[in-house]
């Protein structure tokens, strides 16, 4: 079966490992960029057409099955969009989208299109929380009590500086750049967040406009609570990116640096981590790196038809869940910006 074609759109550190798996898994046809020099660096690299823009690369009609979206976050829903009205699949990096209204409004172009939707939530490879999610569909955890969320990560000052990080209108803030797939995870375990009750602090110097340290309560229409605590000012590194759950049949902590060790397990079931690493970017260190793991599952779907892992309503009810976080949230320090 002949591998479909793809544009990457977004030259920067994800959409490099994104280059890569399509090259190993199927064919990339373009790249697009508009910062010049990271476009011609891909294209040199993977020896492809490259354009300065998406409106560019649109004009040019390059026969093209699916298009991977890694741009900043506040243009994810609008390019992917523009990709479905040209015939185009589209894969989008998280968050999908900032807002569940445009996220509405990629649902209307889907149907209108013929097209597919693709979010990326890469995590829900991670196999011990694979296990988890299958138990608690089986109600074979009995009662659940309650559940933490830690994220302690560093993100230096230069990640921000001259960037689109930090930004409020392209970035949206850490709970979709750096808490997405936590917030995700909740979608997948419980569904739809019923409440939500916080604080946002900006405590360090870095240039960005929105907090950099934050504490949730989280209720579910199942009575499940919980809580998110996460900060970016750890030094010298990332710390902690954990979920622990207790059960009536016991607890289970996910911890490591990004879910990718089983610290604590007094249930009567086991949990396996697949073999993987934190994805390394230039100065620091990301969420888990499962991206092969999807583009596997990608080309299951394209190819054999079988189901996409995630949906775009899952997505909706992930951003909407940070929406109502955000919209709750008191600012601890109003003497600064955020």
């Amino acid at each position: 079966m002949k591998a479909p074609r793809f544009v990457l759109i977004g030259c920067g550190r994800i959409g490099e490992k994104h280059a890569q798996l399509i090259e190993k898994y199927a064919e990339l046809v373009a790249v697009v960029d508009t910062i010049a020099e990271r476009a011609e660096y891909f294209s040199n690299i993977f020896q492809v057409k490259r354009f300065s823009s998406i409106e560019s690369f649109l004009a040019a009609k390059l026969d093209i099955d699916i298009a991977v979206i890694c741009t900043p976050n506040g243009l994810h829903a609008s390019q992917a969009i523009l990709c479905l009205e040209k015939g185009m699949d589209v894969v989008v990096e998280k968050p999908i989208a900032l807002f569940k209204k445009d996220i509405d409004a990629i649902a209307v172009a889907i149907i209108k299109s013929g097209k597919r939707v693709f979010p990326i939530m890469q995590n829900r490879f991670n196999t011990a929380l694979i296990a988890i999610q299958d138990l608690l569909r089986r109600e074979a955890f009995g009662s659940i009590y309650s559940f933490q969320i830690n994220c302690f990560w560093n993100r230096p000052a230069a990640y921000y500086t001259n960037s689109w990080h930090g930004d409020k209108y392209l970035d949206g803030g850490v709970l979709y750049t750096q808490l997405s797939h936590f917030i995700d995870m909740l979608t997948w375990f419980f569904g739809d967040c019923d409440e939500a009750k916080g604080y946002v602090c900006k405590l360090s110097d870095k240039e960005l406009d929105f907090e950099d340290t934050g504490a949730f309560i989280l209720k579910y229409p199942n009575g499940v609570i919980g809580s998110v605590n996460y900060t970016v000012n750890t030094e010298p590194q990332n710390i902690e990116g954990s979920f622990m759950l207790h059960t009536e049949k016991g607890t289970i902590k996910i911890g490591g640096t990004y879910l990718n060790r089983v610290d604590i397990n007094t249930t009567p079931f086991a949990f396996d981590i697949l073999e993987t690493n934190e994805n390394k970017y230039n100065g620091y260190k990301g969420s888990g790196a499962y991206h092969e793991a999807l583009y596997q599952h990608l080309l299951a779907v394209y190819q054999l038809h079988e189901t996409y892992y995630t949906s775009l309503q899952e997505a909706k009810a992930t951003i909407r869940t940070i929406e109502m976080m955000y919209l709750s949230a008191t600012v601890c320090n109003p003497s600064k910006k955020v």
